[in-house]
């Protein structure tokens, strides 16, 4: 498996798990609406791009559980 298919199902599988739409992932990830339309097309990105790409689903993922983490500690601290 290439990269570029690798990076594919790696961001596909995030885009999933948090319901983004492509172009605003590429815009935060890249500053690249087009990024999965080119990615999709063949393209095969920079390890400068996939290196930018993996960090941003890390951050993105590490705030989505610390977010979920705080919602969790306010409820269980309104319900007492």
């Amino acid at each position: 498996m290439s990269t570029r298919e690798q990076l594919l199902r790696e961001i596909e599988a995030f885009l999933e798990e948090t319901g983004m739409m492509p172009t605003t992932f590429g815009e935060k990830a890249t500053n690249d609406r087009a990024l999965m339309t080119t990615l999709r097309k063949g393209r095969d990105p920079k390890s400068s791009t996939v290196d930018a790409i993996r960090d941003y689903i890390i951050r993105e993922r590490a705030e989505r559980a610390s977010s979920k983490r705080g919602r969790s500690s306010q409820a269980a601290s309104a319900t007492a």
